[in-house]
């Protein structure tokens, strides 16, 4: 797959398809419609408010991008991880990712905090394997993919290196 930005929005399955076996950072987009309360392991309940969650994850297991990423944008399985809660409620509508840069899923809920209306959602989600105060930032608006990348900087933070996808819709 280039390093130039790609955009995949495909029926069935197909969008976790296209999505690389190599590990690599992603940041979800999801879309939650309602208020709701729901159990987030040890950070007990937290309640959902309506609007865009982003959350920023790393895939270094077996199947990389494809497995880990690939996973949240099917349907919902049993919980193991803090954004499984969130997935319960809320609709992943974009996948944005890159493929063989290690350890950047902390500087990618940086960026994504840093971005115009960006709140921390549950202080500790999805970080309790590091040092930062969370991977998970609620906007009351999707986010902006272009200004993410800008975010990051530099050559690795051009708009081409960071790909996007969407998950499949269900048929009507």
């Amino acid at each position: 797959m280039s390093s130039h930005a790609t955009i995949i929005v495909r029926a069935g399955d197909k969008a976790q398809k296209e999505l690389p076996r190599q590990g690599g950072t992603y940041l979800l987009v999801l879309r939650a419609s309602r208020r709701r309360w729901v159990e987030v392991g040890s950070l007990g309940r937290v309640r959902i408010e309506p609007g865009w969650y982003g959350y920023a994850g790393s895939a270094w297991g077996p199947g990389g991008l494809a497995a880990r990423a690939g996973r949240h944008l099917g349907a919902q399985r049993k919980r193991h991880w803090h954004i499984d809660s969130l997935r319960e409620c809320a609709d992943v509508e974009e996948a944005w990712w890159r493929a063989g840069v290690r350890r950047q899923e902390c500087r990618w809920a940086r960026a994504m905090a840093s971005l115009p209306g960006a709140r921390m959602a549950w202080p500790g989600f999805g970080a309790s394997d590091c040092r930062c105060p969370g991977h998970l930032y609620w906007f009351s608006s999707a986010p902006c993919r272009q200004a993410f990348a800008r975010l990051l900087g530099g050559p690795r933070g051009a708009v081409r290196d960071v790909n996007f996808t969407r998950p499949p819709r269900a048929a009507v």
